[in-house]
């Protein structure tokens, strides 16, 4: 019986999480139109990335699927039945159940077929019974000879007839006693060399296969002579103790000596590849280029190694600056793994910039630079980078196997690998394609197990046919994605040997599983759409046991991203994220910065962050002005609170503002500040409507800088009037000492002055004479009207 559970499981190998109710709504679809769990997360993972654009799940979402999925073609396509449901006997078929679990137990014992080799080679190696025999040799009496004078030397030889070398007892009698026919002929008459034949009509490919059938059947036989057994494998994937043959050759052209052996191997034990001999142990030895040798030895690695594994892609979705790759590349840079592993793609084919026609150079320059900045991250250190291709590449061939990559710079630490690829290092091959099999296999894959001992185990289950099938993408037909060249894919496509490690990539679940002794890993992606992504790093100890997985430590690492800020539409059109490690502590700064890889890119700068911060800080105090200026429409004190220091306050009113009092006379307190005439208070405005909603809207841009030019002033002025300076006294205002000392006193009469001058005032005598002044003037102007 289908469950929530089983649903829940499938939907987190996809990263989806799901509520209970999305739950409860997909299992109501599985039941009503008898679909698998699986089934039924892999039509929705269709649905959602060409309809919905990756969207999670609904309950609208879920309805919309089955009415244009489920509903559709229920009368067209047979969906597959659940466990619990019976099959019809006329389209159902029963698998052997005890298919899954032999493949699973087999063990790796075979390498790829190879083609027939020509029927003569095969006889010549196929002959088990060759007679090795000695023949005669004997002096004959050339009579037809032409007659010499024989030399005088010849004539006067005095050992003629003398026994130079003897072997056997002295007893020999060398004189035939009697007479009876002695037959003589070739030993193997179907091979002998006959009279009709051509030689010196050799291609390199006969060549090479006569010398491999030649060192097979020989290889094998001292092997049988000496019942040793051959290892399983080929010497570039074997660690540990191990037997097996070859043929002697040097490295260099001359005698060879200890340093310059070289064993190369068959088509069968290493695929025709050489491999260094240390002879340093091995106390006798006779040795010549081209001799066939069994050897018994080990094949060590004997240094720890650190791999760093990340796939494609190495940007988001909607920008070309490579944070992501530039960040990764910072980690490498700090921690100094010994290889890293980079596969493909990295200028993908759908990514939006490409199709904006935001891109301003060609798809290869643009490639060889990205390289030449990987490679500046990487050049004081001795890492090795390995880059495997991916047909996913705007730049590239979009064919599958992939060749390698190629550019005009090149570099002594970096290898271009196709795709797929087995890479040797140190001995430790780790096999690694970019192709998704694993998520193209989850669409066709039929599965049945009626007796389950445990939880199904869905992935490690996927990445086992690419073992047993001896093929990196066993899948036919291939996806639709996916431009497959069978002839290339024959020769290119397949696994002559098991790897130690495996790389498969995939949009689904990340995980590490060791799947008949090889650790099999998919690290996901560096980048997923607009989000952070996932890498893999690997520690091998040394050891000398032939699975790696019980010495090896493996660990996925997840990247951080938050949003920094929004980019210009004409720069970049999109989102830019700032990625920075959660993993990775104490990061040291890096002199190489990885230059941006599209146009030029003001947002990196700092001075454009600050500019930023700085526009978001005035932005906010405008927007606290407004809300002053808005409550002060209604409330006249919170309007006119600290304006004073904006503009020169109080200010003669024509009339009041209000409309109830707008023609009565203006009254003034002590301070000069207008009151209402009737509560003698400040409850008028001093200022209009708008001048005052205005003044408060940059209130809290002005007001801070009004208050420091006040503050220096003041401090001026103190300093002048230290100084017996009487300008600042000349500038105080009466009026608002006045004001000041009148709110002390809260029952000051209006109108009343207060005396504010000091002892030798140099103002008082200047108002006095002002006082004076004012009053002839006055008496001036009486007389003339009298």
């Amino acid at each position: 019986m289908l469950t929530k559970d089983q649903i829940v499981a499938c939907f987190q190998e996809l990263n989806i999480v799901a509520s209970d109710t999305v739950l409860d709504k997909c299992l109501e679809i599985c039941l009503k139109y008898n679909i698998e769990a699986e089934d039924f997360c892999d039509q929705w993972y269709a649905f959602t990335a060409s309809h919905l654009n990756g969207a999670a799940p609904t309950v609208e979402y879920l309805e919309k699927l089955e009415r244009k999925e489920f509903q559709k073609n229920k009368d067209q396509t047979p969906y597959k039945k659940l466990a619990s449901t019976p099959a019809s006997a006329s389209t159902s078929y029963k698998l052997d159940e005890s298919t899954e679990d032999n493949s699973m137990v087999v063990s790796y014992t075979a390498t790829t077929p190879k083609r027939p080799r020509n029927q003569d080679h095969q006889t010549v190696a196929k002959t088990t019974n060759v007679i090795h025999t000695t023949a005669e040799i004997h002096s004959i009496d050339n009579s037809n000879a032409p007659s010499h004078s024989q030399s005088e030397k010849y004539k006067q030889r005095s050992d003629s007839g003398s026994v130079q070398c003897r072997y056997g007892p002295p007893s020999g009698n060398f004189q035939r006693e009697k007479d009876y026919p002695v037959v003589v002929k070739n030993a193997n008459e179907e091979r002998s060399l006959g009279t009709n034949f051509k030689y010196m009509y050799e291609v390199m490919g006969k060549k090479a296969m006569c010398l491999n059938n030649m060192t097979q059947w020989l290889g094998h036989a001292i092997l049988d002579k000496h019942h040793l057994v051959l290892t399983e494998g080929t010497l570039k994937s074997h660690l540990g103790d191990m037997v097996t043959y070859g043929r002697i050759v040097s490295d260099s052209d001359g005698k060879i000596n200890a340093q310059s052996i070289l064993l190369e191997g068959s088509i069968e034990t290493n695929l025709g590849s050489t491999v260094q001999l240390n002879l340093n142990k091995v106390p006798k030895f006779s040795l010549f280029p081209g001799q066939v040798v069994a050897v018994q030895g080990n094949n060590p690695n004997s240094n720890q190694i650190q791999i760093v594994v990340a796939s494609g892609p190495y940007t988001l979705q909607n920008s070309l600056t490579y944070e992501p790759l530039k960040d990764l590349l910072k980690y490498v840079s700090e921690y100094k793994p010994h290889v890293l592993i980079l596969v493909g793609p990295f200028l993908e084919k759908n990514h939006e910039c490409i199709h904006n026609g935001g891109l301003t150079q060609t798809f290869d320059t643009f490639f060889e630079g990205l390289v030449e900045n990987i490679m500046n991250f990487v050049k004081d250190t001795s890492i090795q980078i390995v880059i495997v291709s991916s047909q996913n590449d705007a730049h590239h061939h979009p064919v599958y196997p992939t060749p390698p990559y190629s550019t005009r710079d090149k570099y002594a630490n970096l290898t271009f690998a196709p795709d797929p690829c087995m890479i040797n290092v140190n001995g430790l091959v780790i096999g690694a394609t970019s192709a998704d099999i694993l998520f193209h296999m989850s669409h066709f894959e039929t599965y049945q197990d009626k007796q389950p001992a445990g939880p199904v185990d869905r992935m490690g289950r996927l990445a086992s046919h690419l073992l047993n099938q001896h093929s990196f993408y066993p899948l036919y037909p291939p996806h639709k994605g996916i431009c497959l060249d069978h002839e290339l894919f024959e020769q290119y496509g397949v696994m002559e040997c098991k790897p130690h490690i495996l790389i498969l990539p995939s949009n689904l679940r990340h995980f590490i599983k060791n799947i008949e002794d090889c650790l099999v890993i998919n690290p996901e992606r560096l980048t997923k759409g607009y989000v952070a992504g996932t890498f893999a790093r690997i520690s091998v100890d040394p050891g000398s046991s032939q699975s790696v997985c019980n010495r090896s430590v493996c660990e996925i690492v997840l990247l951080a991203f938050s949003v920094l800020y929004f980019v210009n539409a004409d720069e970049i059109n999109s989102l830019v994220f700032k990625y920075k490690y959660r993993n990775v502590r104490n990061c040291q700064k890096l002199d190489d910065e990885l230059r941006p890889f599209y146009r030029e890119n003001l947002l990196e700068s700092p001075l454009y962050l600050i500019f930023l911060i700085f526009l978001g800080i005035v932005l906010i105090l405008l927007l606290l002005g407004i809300i002053k200026g808005l409550i002060g429409l209604v409330y006249i004190k919170v309007g006119q609170f600290g304006l004073g220091l904006l503009v020169d306050l109080p200010k003669p009113l024509d009339s009041y503002q209000e409309k109830e009092i707008k023609y009565r006379t203006v009254i003034y307190d002590v301070g000069g500040w207008p009151v209402h005439p009737d509560t003698k208070e400040r409850t008028v405005r001093v200022l209009t409507k708008k001048t005052e909603f205005c003044l408060n809207t940059i209130f809290f841009i002005a007001y801070p800088l009004a208050l420091i030019l006040q503050l220096c002033a003041l401090c001026c002025c103190i300093k002048n009037y230290s100084e017996n300076d009487e300008s600042c006294v000349k500038s105080i205002n009466v009026i608002k000492f006045n004001e000041g000392i009148a709110k002390q006193d809260r029952y000051q009469t209006p109108g009343q002055k207060i005396d504010m001058y000091k002892e030798n005032d140099a103002k008082e005598d200047a108002d006095t004479k002002y006082v004076i002044n004012m009053m002839k003037q006055s008496q001036i102007s009486l007389q003339k009207n009298i």
